[in-house]
C-alpha cells in the first residue's frame, strides 16, 4: 500500500493566478459503492479552456459528482473511467450546444487516474501531458490522436487509456502546457527526491499549471501539501472546527449530475428545490487547488453513498419522499387532536366537572408522540417502500426507453448500466416480476455490447483429494488431466456418464506406482493410435522425466543438458510431438526435438530473448511461443530456423468491441492464466481469475473475440464465491471449457 503526497507546482507569487486555472481532485472509496470501486482511489485532473469556463467553486461542485459517476459504475475499470469521460462529455456537448456564441463554447481537458492493486491506470481525454517518472526513466504520456481534442466538443469523448506499475519513490506530474526546460535528463534526475526536491527544481519552470504526484509505502492516506510548502508535511488530525467543517460539506446534498446545469450556470446559479432528492456524497475526498491546500490529513470516509448521476431523465424524477409523508401524517394527527380539544370543552358545562389527574395528563403526554410516530411508521412502511420502489422502477424504465433509442453503443451501454443502477435502488425496497425483467434485458444488452456469452457450469468431479491445488489442465475426448501443485502430481479422471471419475492409479507423478521423481511442474500428454488412454509425460524441477502410460509402469529418465547446464525448471509441455522447457535461471526455454531427451537441446530464441524471472504460465501453438507474466502482460515470439527469433514484448491485446476498435483492452485485474486450444478452432484462452472470466483472443494477431462468465443463476451448481479460480482448459472438439477451483472442478458447454 502506498500514500499519495500532492503539491501543485507554481512559485509563491504566481499561485494566486494559479489556483483558478485547473483543478485537482483527490478521492477515496466509500462504504457502498459498486463493489468492484471498493479498493479504488481516484484523482481527478480537470482544465477547462473557453470564455464562458466555471468558476472554482462550480468545477469543484462538477468534480464532485464525476467522482460519484466513477464510484458508482460497476464493471472493469476502464470502463468506470469511461461512464466519467462520457458523463462530463455529455454535460459540455449539450451546454455548448445552447450557446449562440460558438466562440463561448467550453472545451474540457481530463485526466483521470485510478490507484488500486499496485497499478496506475491513467485515462487521457485531450490535451494533458503525464509524466511517469520511475526507476526505469521517465515517461511522456501524450497522444492527441488518441486523446483526442477534449471534451464537449463531439458526441464521443476519446480517452486514451494507459497502465503502469507503482513502485515507492515513484513520480508523476500531470499538466496541460508543460515548461520548455521539461527534458528528459532533467525529470530524470528527479526520482528518488521528495517533494521538497521536485519543488525546488520545478518552481518556476511550469507553464500554465502542473501538479506533482509521489508514491511512497505507507497507509494509504492521500497528503495534501500547499504551494508554499517545501517538505513533506507530517501526518496530523484535523481540528473540530475541520471536522465539523468537513461533515457539514459532507451532508450537504448537492444535486445529482443531471441537475447540474442549474448549478453550473455561469450567469444565475439556481437552488435547488426543497421535496428534491439530495444524495449524500460518497467520496471523502474534495477538490483541491492550490490556493485550498492544507496541511496532509487522512481524509475521513463518509457513511452513506449517493445515487448515481443521470442523463436528463433525473428532470423528470417526482417530487414526493418520505420525509414529506412522515411531516404531512403527522401534523394532519395534531391538527386534528387540538381541534377535538376545543370541541370537547364546548361540550363540557364546567371545567371542573372534567379534571384529568396530573399523572394522567403526564401519561398522555408520553404516549401522545409515541402512537404519532408508530402510526407514521406503519404508513411509511407500508406505503412509502411502496412509493420509492415505485419511483425508481419509473425511472429505470425511462433509462432503458433512452438506450434503446440510441444509435453509439458508448451510450448505449452507459444509458443500460444506469439502468441498472435505478433498478438497484429500486430493489432496496421491494421487488416485481416487471424489475426482474427490466434487469434482464439490461443485463443482455450489456452483455451484447460488451461481447459477452454466458455458460452454464456444472460439477465436473468431486472426488479430488482435498488439498488439491489444481493449476494446470489437459482434456482429450475421454480423459481429463490435472496438475496438482500441492501434491506435484497429474491426477488422470476418465469421462462417465455425468462428469468425470479420478483414477489415482493411473496418475502420474512421485510414488504413484514406485516411480522415482520429485513433485511434477509441468507435463503433457502424447496419443497412441493403438488405445484410448493417453500417455502423460512430466517433469520436476531437477529434470527427471517420468512418462506413464496406462498399461505399462512408469518410466524415469534425465534430460540432458545444454553446454550452459540448466538450472531450476519451472514448467513444461508437449506441441507438435515437441517438448519446450521453461528454465527461469538460465533465462532459456529449450527444445527437445521428437522428444529425444536424451540428446541436448536446442535455444528457443537467437537474439531477441525476453526475461522469464515473471512468467507465470506459457504455451506453444505452432512456431509461436506466448508468455505470461505476472502483471498480466504477454509476450509472444516466433520461432524460425532461419532468421533469427522475433519477440514482440508487449504483445497489446486488441479490442475488438463496437466502439473500441482497435483500442487496446485492459482487464479490470490480470490475467493469471493461458491456454490454447487445438484445431478445428485453435484460439488463446485468457484467465481472469478474480471475476472469473475467460478471454478469447485470435492466435496471430491478438484480437479480442469473446468473453466467457457464468450465468446469474446457474441450472446446475453456482461457482464458488471469493475463490479466485486456478486453471482453464478448453476443448474444441467437444465444444467444452473447464474451471478449476483449487480442488473443485466445473464444466460447461460452449455455445
Amino acid at each position: 500500500m502506498f500514500d499519495i503526497s500532492i503539491l501543485p507546482l507554481s512559485s509563491p507569487e504566481k499561485a494566486e493566478g494559479f489556483a483558478g486555472q485547473s483543478h485537482f481532485f483527490a478521492a477515496q472509496t466509500a462504504k457502498k459503492v459498486a463493489r468492484q470501486r471498493r479498493r479504488d482511489t481516484l484523482l481527478l485532473h480537470l482544465s477547462l479552456q473557453g470564455k464562458s469556463t466555471l468558476s472554482a467553486d462550480k468545477q469543484a461542485l462538477l468534480l464532485q459528482r464525476l467522482s460519484e459517476v466513477f464510484y458508482k459504475t460497476p464493471g472493469t475499470t476502464t470502463g468506470a473511467l469511461r461512464a466519467v469521460a462520457e458523463s462530463l462529455n455529455q454535460f459540455l456537448f449539450e451546454r455548448n450546444a445552447r450557446l449562440d456564441n460558438p466562440e463561448n463554447q467550453v472545451v474540457a481537458f481530463l485526466t483521470q487516474m485510478v490507484f488500486g492493486q499496485g497499478r496506475l491506470t491513467i485515462a487521457q481525454s485531450g490535451l494533458s501531458h503525464v509524466y511517469w517518472i520511475s526507476s526505469g526513466g521517465v515517461e511522456h504520456l501524450y497522444d492527441p490522436d488518441l486523446a483526442g481534442q477534449g471534451l464537449g466538443v463531439s458526441k464521443v469523448a476519446k480517452i486514451r487509456f494507459v497502465q503502469v506499475q507503482i513502485q515507492s519513490e515513484d513520480s508523476l506530474l500531470v499538466c496541460v502546457k508543460p515548461a520548455a526546460s521539461w527534458s528528459s535528463a532533467l525529470l530524470a534526475s528527479l526520482y528518488g527526491k521528495d517533494l521538497k526536491g521536485l519543488h525546488q527544481k520545478l518552481v518556476g519552470e511550469t507553464a500554465s499549471e502542473a501538479w506533482a504526484l509521489q508514491f511512497k509505502a505507507g497507509s494509504g492516506k492521500i497528503i495534501r501539501l500547499p504551494v508554499t510548502a517545501v517538505p513533506l508535511a507530517q501526518d496530523v488530525q484535523p481540528s473540530r472546527t475541520s471536522a465539523a467543517s468537513a461533515t457539514q460539506a459532507q451532508t450537504s446534498s448537492p444535486s445529482p449530475l443531471a441537475d447540474l446545469e442549474a448549478n453550473l450556470s455561469v450567469d444565475s446559479p439556481a437552488s435547488p428545490s426543497p421535496h428534491q432528492e439530495q444524495p449524500s456524497p460518497p467520496i471523502p475526498g474534495k477538490p483541491f487547488s492550490a490556493s485550498q491546500a492544507s496541511p496532509a490529513v487522512e481524509m475521513p470516509e463518509p457513511a452513506e453513498p449517493p445515487s448515481p448521476p443521470l442523463t436528463d431523465i433525473h428532470q423528470r424524477q417526482p417530487s414526493s419522499g418520505s420525509a414529506s409523508l412522515l411531516d404531512g401524517f403527522r401534523n394532519s394527527l395534531q391538527g386534528a387532536g387540538a381541534r377535538f380539544v376545543r370541541w370537547l370543552s364546548r361540550l363540557l358545562p364546567d371545567s371542573s366537572v372534567f379534571q384529568i389527574p396530573t399523572a394522567l395528563m403526564a401519561l398522555i403526554a408520553i404516549l401522545t408522540p409515541l402512537l404519532v410516530v408508530t402510526v407514521a411508521s406503519l404508513v411509511y412502511f407500508r406505503q412509502g417502500q411502496v412509493a420509492e420502489f415505485e419511483r425508481y422502477l419509473a425511472l429505470a424504465e425511462q433509462a432503458a426507453q433512452q438506450a434503446q433509442t440510441l444509435q453509439d453503443p458508448l451510450a448505449q451501454r452507459s444509458a443500460w448500466q444506469t439502468t441498472l443502477a435505478y433498478l438497484d435502488r429500486a430493489t432496496s425496497y421491494s421487488n416485481s416480476s416487471e424489475a426482474q425483467a427490466l434487469r434482464a434485458q439490461a443485463n443482455a444488452a450489456i452483455d451484447q455490447l460488451e461481447a459477452i456469452q454466458r455458460l452454464d457450469f456444472a460439477v465436473a468431479m468431486d472426488d479430488l483429494p482435498k488439498e488439491a491445488q489444481i493449476v494446470k489442465m489437459a482434456v482429450t475426448e475421454n480423459e481429463l488431466f490435472l496438475l496438482d501443485a500441492n501434491a506435484g502430481v497429474v491426477w488422470r479422471a476418465t469421462a462417465a456418464a455425468r462428469g468425470y471419475v479420478l483414477n489415482p492409479n493411473a496418475s502420474c507423478g512421485p510414488g504413484i506406482q514406485g516411480a522415482a521423481v520429485g513433485k511434477l511442474v509441468g507435463f503433457g500428454i502424447i496419443r497412441k493410435p493403438t488405445q484410448l488412454q493417453a500417455v502423460i509425460v512430466g517433469l520436476d524441477s531437477k529434470g527427471n522425466v517420468v512418462t506413464c502410460d496406462y498399461y505399462d509402469p512408469p518410466m524415469v529418465a534425465a534430460l540432458t543438458p545444454d553446454e550452459r547446464g540448466m538450472g531450476s525448471l519451472r514448467g513444461f509441455l508437449i506441441d507438435g510431438g515437441n517438448s519446450y522447457v521453461l528454465d527461469p535461471e538460465k533465462n532459456a526455454v529449450w527444445i527437445y526435438w521428437k522428444n529425444k531427451y536424451s540428446e541436448k537441446p536446442e535455444l528457443f530464441f537467437s537474439e531477441d530473448v525476453p526475461p522469464m524471472d515473471n512468467i507465470v504460465d506459457f504455451a506453444v501453438y505452432g512456431q509461436d511461443l506466448y508468455l505470461l507474466y505476472a502483471d498480466g502482460h504477454l509476450a509472444q515470439c516466433s520461432y524460425s530456423s532461419s532468421t533469427p527469433t522475433r519477440c514482440v514484448d508487449p504483445q497489446p491485446y486488441k479490442d475488438s468491441r463496437p466502439g473500441r476498435e482497435n483500442q487496446p483492452l485492459q482487464s479490470e485485474t490480470p490475467f493469471t492464466r493461458l491456454f490454447v486450444s487445438q484445431p478445428p478452432e485453435p484460439a488463446l484462452y485468457l484467465l481472469e481469475s478474480s471475476q472469473p472470466a475467460i478471454y478469447q483472443f485470435s492466435l496471430r494477431l491478438l484480437a479480442f473475440h469473446t468473453q466467457f462468465r457464468s450465468i446469474p443463476t446457474p441450472s446446475f451448481s453456482p461457482l464458488p464465491q471469493g475463490v479466485p479460480a486456478s486453471a482453464l482448459a478448453v476443448s474444441s472438439e467437444q465444444r467444452l471449457v473447464f474451471l478449476a477451483f483449487g480442488n473443485r472442478l466445473y464444466y460447461a458447454n460452449l455455445p
